[in-house]
């Protein structure tokens, strides 16, 4: 990746090690953290493989995503009054 790149925040690339020996990773790259995190805390990530000129690679991106909790995105079963859990036969 050219050094004068600037890569916008949340977003980053895994390139396949060509140089690769005993225990090294399959693939390097870097990510560009949005947010700052902590040690210990969890981050999520999504990633494509694309094919370029260079070989394979990883597109990643920081995700983000927090569900709005007033959104019915996955809403839960409500059990009818008069339903108390028996099969009806």
């Amino acid at each position: 990746m050219p050094k004068d790149f600037d890569r916008k925040e949340g977003t980053g690339v895994l390139f396949a090690n060509t140089r690769k020996t005993g225990q090294q990773p399959d693939w390097k790259g870097e990510l560009k953290l949005s947010r700052p995190y902590q040690a210990g805390e969890t981050m999520r990530i999504s990633g494509w493989v694309k094919e370029t000129s260079y070989g394979p690679l990883i597109s990643l991106k920081e995700d983000t995503f927090v569900p709005d909790r007033n959104s019915n995105i996955n809403p839960v079963p409500s059990r009818r009054v008069d339903d108390d859990g028996e099969v009806p036969f």
